[in-house]
């Protein structure tokens, strides 16, 4: 191994590299701008300081990592959205430049040591939070602590299971393995709270390949076999302890809740392959999955293809995936070349478990796109290929040194407004709850203004403006140009059609609201919302059609094959009220009763879901008002039920 002493700025590069470990899953788990950009903006800094070191190692992978993200700066002149586009890039970038870095500059069997310390801390900090969330809440609850869902949390704690259990066989005094032992113990405890199947299997995955790796080297010996069966009787003990969540999963009415969620991958994968035959070059554009894949969707609503690969590949082409390989397969590369001469194979070897645990997961999710996951991963496979013996110094003609840093530069220049834009935006949505109107408008007029390029600060700018103009045509034109905006910015996203729709309805203009709402289902044919608009909107046997629309709907696919059973979509009740009520006049008293039956059930599915309904009124997503106008719906469905002389006898079996 290289130990070289006195590198210029090796040290500050590798405290920024510690910072950005040390920070993701705090800052970048929850899937934020303002988080992920930050962690973004230290890695490419990071990467300017080493362009301007003297005697640093020259790092791994330069030239695929560079392949890559020009193939996602090349594909915004096909994007579905340029903001999407340059987002990904940027974030890509940042995880190129964290991996580029860790393979110059962690060489030193000190800066593995410090690294893999510092995951093992964050384990033990992730995992004394999972308790505490989890006792609060009890039962199957799923943790998550820091991140946004349980998955992304289960696949974060998949990089640090193996590289921990490889800390605890290598560590050289009983402190330190009692302290791995600990941290392992509360990252399986933690693992099992999360509820994620296939974190799990693949958390095990990662130790079996450390233990292979590890006597395939000849680094285990017989103190390291003590502490295995030590670790194994912990984390049994403490899996023992968290299993309820996982339990319910497996055997509960959970398990069959999510029944169908081996088919709704399936089904995703799919609309994700058809995403890629139509546009395999440069695909829709970096960034864009949640915008074009409504269009090609099979099954339920899905921001993520729930496979990293095929999502790269629809986003950004079938080139861009085999850059990205390239360059995992060049850092990887140089781990295994590190086992000779290493005083810290295990080390090594729990990097390379974690890699490969990571890999396979990805395949079942997008794991790679969390900040917390994607710049670990990235770190860790720079670490690895930073231990092999590479005497080869970082050389850089000047011009290079230049036209990189300006690049670099440019990268944080744009990085930074979209941040600055998103923390205008988020003070805008706090003045909004607050009723302070004025100042909303003020601060997503300047967010829009910082970051003119993100359709959601145009759209909300314009949806006020209109909202609030009461007669000023002056400040509704100026709404509905934001919104026209948002439209352009972002054409295939139908919510932005659908707010169109809203607000010249609420103004009074039918006719071009009904033409925003089919164009809404032209970018997403199963955007109930603009269905239900329209059902409303539109008379006599039309309004009969786009109920009845509705109604086909609710048996698709895309409604019975859901990744989240708990989003019970209310306005497919709308439909069976509505026919419901036409039955009823005209006599049909069975048929009506099928149909308000359906509503009912319907309705009091999504009512028994408390625990998901509070989860997204928390966070913004249901309108209290909505709620009681659903609240009202089952109110009448019920009444109408009971207007049925033989509802008694019917059963919701049609539909």
């Amino acid at each position: 191994m290289n130990t070289k002493t006195s590198p210029t700025f090796d040290i500050p590069c590798a405290l920024v590299l510690g910072l950005v470990l040390l920070l993701a899953p705090f800052i970048g788990g929850g899937g934020g701008v303002i988080g992920d950009g930050t962690l973004a903006i230290f890695a490419l800094a990071a990467g300017i300081v080493l362009v301007w070191s003297r005697g640093s190692a020259r790092p791994v992978a330069f030239r695929p990592f560079a392949a890559f993200v020009a193939i996602l700066a090349l594909s915004s002149v096909v994007t579905a959205s340029i903001h999407a586009t340059i987002a990904d890039t940027l974030y890509f970038a940042g995880c190129a430049a964290a991996a580029i870095v860790a393979s110059s500059v962690l060489r030193s069997e000190k800066s593995l040591s410090v690294a893999i310390s510092t995951l093992a801390g964050i384990g033990f900090a992730l995992g004394v939070f999972a308790a505490v969330e989890y006792h609060s809440q009890g039962g199957s609850w799923r943790v998550f602590t820091t991140f946004q869902s349980p998955g992304f949390f289960g696949g974060y704690l998949t990089l640090l299971i193996p590289v921990t259990f490889a800390a605890l066989l290598g560590a050289r005094s009983r402190m330190w393995a009692v302290l791995f032992a600990l941290s392992l113990a509360l990252q399986a405890h933690s693992l099992l709270l999360t509820g994620t199947r296939v974190a799990l299997a693949a958390s095990a995955l990662g130790v079996v390949v450390l233990l292979a790796l590890g006597l395939w080297q000849r680094a285990v010996k017989k103190e390291q076999v003590l502490r295995f069966v030590i670790a194994l009787v912990l984390v049994a003990g403490a899996a023992y302890l968290a299993k309820a969540p996982t339990e319910a999963r497996i055997s509960g009415p959970a398990a069959q809740a999510q029944a169908h969620s081996g088919s709704f991958r399936i089904a995703t994968w799919k609309g994700t392959a058809s995403i890629i035959k139509a546009n395999p070059i440069l695909g829709t554009g970096a960034g864009t999955f949640d915008l074009v894949f409504p269009k090609y969707r099979i099954a339920g609503p899905t921001k993520m293809a729930h496979d990293s690969y095929l999502q790269i590949a629809s986003d950004s082409g079938v080139f861009a995936l085999l850059a990205l390989a390239a360059a995992f397969v060049g850092l990887i590369t140089g781990g295994f070349r590190s086992f000779r001469g290493s005083a810290s194979p295990l080390l090594t070897c729990g990097i390379i478990g974690a890699l490969a645990a990571a890999l396979v997961r990805n395949t079942l999710d997008s794991d790679i796109y969390n900040a917390a996951i994607g710049f670990t991963f990235w770190i860790l496979a720079g670490l690895a290929a930073a231990q092999s013996a590479n005497s080869r110094v970082l050389l850089l003609k000047p011009w290079s040194k230049y036209l990189i840093t300006v690049v670099l530069l440019g990268m944080i220049a744009l990085q930074y407004s979209f941040v600055l834009g998103q923390s205008r935006y988020d003070s805008a949505e706090s003045a909004m709850r607050d009723g302070r109107w004025d100042a909303a408008v003020s601060l997503y007029s300047s967010a829009a203004a910082v970051d003119p390029l993100r359709a959601d600060h145009q759209l909300r700018l314009g949806q006020l403006l209109a909202a609030s103009s009461d007669g000023d045509r002056e400040m509704l034109d100026t709404g509905l140009g934001h919104i026209r905006r948002a439209i352009e910015l972002e054409p295939t996203r139908a919510k932005h059609q659908i707010s169109l729709g809203r607000i010249l309805v609420d103004k009074g203009d039918v006719s071009r609201a009904v033409d925003a709402y089919r164009q809404a289902l032209v970018v997403d044919p199963h955007a109930t919302p603009a269905m239900l608009a329209l059902a409303r909107l539109l008379k006599g046997k039309s309004s009969d059609e786009m109920y009845a629309r509705l109604v086909t709907e609710e048996s698709s696919p895309a409604e019975t094959l859901k990744g989240v059973p708990e989003a019970v979509n209310p306005d497919f009740a709308w439909a069976r009220y509505y026919f419901g009520e036409k039955y009823l006049r005209e006599g049909d008293k069975s048929a009506a009763a099928r149909q308000f039956k359906l509503a009912i059930e319907r309705l009091e599915r999504r009512k028994s879901y408390q625990t998901y309904v509070t989860a997204m009124q928390s966070v913004g997503l249901l309108d209290p008002a909505d709620e009681a106008t659903l609240d009202k719906l089952l109110s009448d469905c019920k009444s109408g039920l009971k207007a049925a002389d033989n509802s008694r006898h019917i059963l919701p079996e049609g539909r």
